[in-house]
């Protein structure tokens, strides 16, 4: 992801054994205003359905204290 107001995130998607569109997730923050904080990780899950081409991700941190949820629609 590209770098917005001072925050990126890198990390990995990995297809779940299901085969139906739910993904293993884990992200990397970095940045001083990244809301997590500089350095955090976050694991979680992402759903795609690709009917209504949308992806769902909810992801927490390892003290399981803050996450995210991301959304897109296209």
């Amino acid at each position: 992801m590209p770098a917005s107001l001072g925050c990126s995130a890198s990390g990995t998607v990995l297809p779940r054994s299901s085969g139906k569109n739910v993904f293993n997730v884990s992200v990397r923050f970095q940045g001083t205003t990244c809301a997590l904080g500089n350095g955090a990780t976050a694991q979680g899950v992402a759903f795609y359905d690709a009917a209504q081409r949308t992806l769902l991700v909810l992801a927490l941190n390892s003290a399981q204290t803050d996450g995210f949820i991301y959304y897109a629609a296209k």
